[in-house]
């Protein structure tokens, strides 16, 4: 029996709401290389697949930060290693 896993896909705007940064740096950031995003159908519309932030939350953290556990908001989910509001992930 095969399961079909859906990865979850994130907007630029959804994206920086989870990083707390203007929408436009995402845009610099999938520019620059620094954060891995493809654009869907005609109209070209920017996603960002959960992996690729968490990766770059990963790069961006500073080396004392990792491996350090903060605590979860209430309702939070993980994916990948990463928190996820559960508001963050209904959209």
């Amino acid at each position: 029996m095969s399961t079909n896993v859906t990865p979850t896909l994130l907007t630029a705007a959804e994206a920086a709401s989870i990083l707390r940064i203007s929408r436009q740096s995402v845009y610099r950031a999938v520019a620059s290389g620094h954060l891995e995003a493809f654009r869907l159908g005609e109209a070209g519309s920017l996603r960002i697949p959960a992996h690729a932030l968490v990766e770059h939350l990963r790069r961006a953290a500073p080396s004392s930060a990792i491996g350090q556990t903060l605590p979860s908001p209430p309702g939070a989910v993980q994916i990948d290693g990463a928190q996820l509001s559960s508001e963050e992930t209904r959209r």
